[in-house]
């Protein structure tokens, strides 16, 4: 019976923590979007005066996610702006790795 109990509180703690590693990537996930889609919105103004990209790429050091920004896509015209930007990386798991997950992706886009 002791180990039997053994094994299910270890399960238990496993599945926990997988729980504990989807929250803390889709919080991460969720602040990328947010940042872009606001980075993006703002960029994309007419009657923003300053370069588009170099808009984005302040709303990214401001929230401290640099690292996640990979390309940014500006097209111009007479009476038109469209911006898109693109930003991926990954947030390491730390109860999933005991299954062999190293990482889990954070997509997003813009």
């Amino acid at each position: 019976m002791t180990i039997f109990a053994t094994s299910m509180i270890m399960m238990m703690i496993l599945v926990c923590g997988i729980g504990v590693d989807i929250m803390r990537n889709e919080m991460e996930r969720t602040s990328v979007q947010a940042t872009i889609d606001r980075a993006v919105l703002a960029s994309a103004d007419l009657d923003q005066t300053l370069d588009p990209e170099a808009v984005v790429r302040d709303y990214f050091d401001k929230a401290d996610l640099t690292e996640f920004l990979t390309s940014v896509h500006v097209d111009e015209g007479l009476n038109f702006r469209t911006v898109t930007a693109v930003a991926d990386g990954a947030t390491p798991t730390r109860f999933m790795r005991l299954m062999g997950v190293d990482e889990l992706p954070v997509p997003a886009r813009g």
